[in-house]
């Protein structure tokens, strides 16, 4: 499926993405892992705010590993 966005839509999408990624409680539910998914989809996009930027940057990141117990 192609979607035909322009640049607000597009923009809008991906802070409505981002928002419900920060704010649900369970950030490794699969519902939020879903959404991550589709955030990558994305891909790269210039031009975005930079507040929105650094937002999809903290959405996609992969959690850091666990480290052992001692």
């Amino acid at each position: 499926m192609i979607l035909d966005l322009d640049d607000a839509e597009t923009r809008a999408l991906l802070n409505l993405l981002t928002e419900a990624i920060e704010g649900d409680r369970y950030p490794m539910s699969p519902r939020v892992r879903a959404l991550k998914d589709i955030l990558v989809k994305f891909g790269e996009i210039g031009g975005l705010p930079p507040e929105l930027a650094r937002k999809l940057r903290r959405a996609v990141m992969p959690p850091p590993p666990l480290r052992p117990p001692r």
